[in-house]
């Protein structure tokens, strides 16, 4: 059909409105200007749908925008839309817990520094950050990457103590009361004349630093590299070297540094000392907000956890009442209490501390336990106590090994007037040491260990057997046999252990051995080292109680057994080094007093 059928529709209802005007379907009383009305309305609906239906459709026509204004739109749109944004995760770049505290300054400076005026002008303050955190990762990860590439020796060694050495060499030499008439004039770089000239310079630092740092994306953006530019040239760099160049300023912040530190260890001291019961300790454990306090806290324990073990397994022998004041009252404190229950206690309480250290941001002690403490009704797990069973105390010959805990033995020797011993211990040990390498040199080095330590008229004389010093002055005398030396070093080997070992276990001198051993271990655990055994202050140094034989189970401790042999090697010949060097300038210097008297 040719006719469409929408018009063929209101033809039909036009039709049936007129039919039912002239049949009178609506009354004979209906009223003829109503039916009049009714046709009218029906004509005009009908050719108002006649007219939409035949007209042609016409879409409306909106404005174009710039391409720029356009793609910046859709970078926008993109960068904000967080409806199903995944938060950004960078991978590992130095560690995982140095990551997280330059993760935790980033968020500041962000917070600090951008979010204060984003707010008013941006309408997505997450998606900016996520995005101001990737473009700061991605300079992090550019400048470690760099710095891989960096030989830190040379620079360290050479570089940097060359450029020193000619710093201060001219510096000397234009000193005009040192050197009146020839003092040379010291030039100083050419960009320190004025301020314009300090501040061009600066730019010209930060942009080739932007250069070097930024993706290729964004450094090829003129605006942008510019307002960096002048960002770390005015806000960054010239107030920066100002305070660098200001001694007032650094004598100011080493001093507040100092006494921070000094504040936190005596109120440390306090709040650990007067902790009236052991429901008050843990307590306290658990209100800290400082981390440095509660590691503090950890170190302590531990060094009780081992005095408690030395003296628990030391049980019946009695310390000499001459030694060391505190020393022998703390071991008659530990050896009135229940040990067991108190190494329990400290088991619990060092548990606690690591758990409040985790819960503050700090290392994850708890991972690297073989065991968990069940604190709700304070009994340990039986793997838990296998470990406490472990941490025992250092044996006499594993302290004489450690270069680190030597030197804490000799500061306690020093204490009770009989650090001479282990001088003439270390002595000899130099001199076995110089018989292997320089054989000719033995003959002075006894000489001068008699002079210091044998001699009656030493100021540091040691008591020996008569007999071995007879021997000794023979081998002085015809250069034959030196075994004298070395006997007489096992007898002073000998009266060390059974004179100041258990004093030495118990003392102060002691405790601050283990803070500091802790102390290394949770700094190697921060730079992510996998193997705390790294840390490892043991020279090598032979044990020389010939009477005495391996323990029962042929092995040490975990700390003696596993060891890296490469850092063996290295810090053995260091700590030689230094003994040697040690030992050689209180010879010269107790020869040049000789000569002189």
């Amino acid at each position: 059909m040719g006719i469409n059928i929408y018009i063929i529709s209101v033809s039909v209802v036009g039709l049936a409105i007129m039919y039912l005007q002239f049949s009178g379907i609506f009354g004979s009383s209906a009223i003829p200007a109503i039916r009049i009305f009714l046709a009218c309305i029906g004509g005009i609906i009908c050719g108002f749908v006649l007219v939409l239906r035949n007209s042609k459709y016409r879409k409306g026509t909106m404005p174009e925008k710039p391409k720029n204004v356009q793609d910046m739109s859709d970078f926008m749109d993109k960068v904000t839309w967080t409806h199903f944004h995944v938060p950004y995760k960078h991978s590992t770049i130095v560690t995982n817990s140095i990551d997280k505290e330059i993760q935790e300054v980033f968020d500041l400076f962000i917070r600090d520094f951008c979010l204060s005026w984003f707010q008013n002008l941006g309408k997505d303050e997450h998606a900016f950050k996520e995005t101001l955190t990737k473009e700061l990762w991605d300079i992090t990860d550019s400048f470690v990457s760099k710095l891989q590439h960096v030989d830190m020796v040379k620079f360290l060694s050479n570089d940097l103590v060359n450029l020193l050495c000619s710093h201060f060499q001219e510096l000397r030499l234009s000193d005009q009361r040192r050197f009146p008439g020839t003092a040379k004039p010291f030039v100083l770089h050419p960009c320190l004349s004025n301020d314009t000239a300090e501040l061009e310079y600066l730019r010209s630092a930060s942009e080739a630093m932007l250069y070097a740092l930024l993706s290729k994306t964004n450094s090829d953006s003129a605006p942008l590299m510019i307002l960096l530019r002048e960002i770390l040239a005015y806000t960054v760099f010239q107030p920066l070297f100002e305070r660098i160049c200001d001694p007032d300023y650094i004598n100011q912040t080493l001093l507040w540094y100092l006494e921070s530190k000094e504040k936190l260890s005596e109120s440390h001291k306090k709040e650990y000392a007067y902790a009236e019961t052991y429901e008050e300790f843990i307590r306290l454990i658990n209100t800290s907000q400082d981390i440095e306090h509660v590691k503090g806290l950890r170190y302590h324990i531990i060094a009780e956890i081992m005095q408690a073990t030395s003296i628990h397994n030391l049980k019946g022998l009695h310390v000499d009442q001459t030694g060391h004041g505190q020393s022998y009252d703390k071991g008659e404190m530990l050896r009135a209490r229940n040990l067991k229950r108190y190494i329990n206690q400290c088991t619990v309480a060092k548990a606690q501390c690591e758990k409040r250290i985790k819960m503050l941001g700090g290392p994850d002690y708890t991972s690297q336990n073989s065991g968990d403490v069940k604190l709700d009704d304070g009994n340990l797990s039986s793997r838990r106590k296998k470990q406490a069973k472990q941490q025992k105390i250092l044996t006499y010959a594993e302290i004489i090994d450690n270069s680190l805990a030597r030197s804490y033995f000799m500061q306690f020797l020093g204490h009770n007037g009989a650090d001479h011993m282990l001088r003439f211990w270390m002595a000899v040990e130099n001199m076995k040491q110089l018989k292997k390498v320089k054989p000719d040199k033995v003959q002075d080095s006894a000489k001068d260990i008699y002079n210091l330590f044998i001699v009656p008229s030493a100021k540091h004389a040691v008591r020996i057997d008569s007999t071995l010093v007879r021997k000794m002055e023979s081998h002085l005398s015809d250069e034959q046999d030196d075994s004298a030396f070395f006997e007489a070093q096992i007898e002073i080997y000998q009266k060390m252990e059974e004179k100041y070992y258990r004093k030495f276990v118990i003392s102060e001198e002691y405790v601050q051995y283990i803070c500091q051993l802790e102390s290394a271990l949770d700094l190697f655990r921060t730079q992510g080292e996998q193997d705390p055994m790294l840390l490892n202050w043991s020279d090598g140094a032979e044990a020389f109680d010939q009477q005495k034989q391996p323990t029962s189970d042929g092995k040490k401790s975990h700390s003696i057994e596993d060891r890296n042999e490469y850092i063996i090697k290295q810090l053995s010949i260091l700590d030689q080094k230094l003994a040697s060097k040690t030992q050689q300038v209180e010879l010269v210097k107790k020869l040049h007093d000789m000569h002189i008297q």
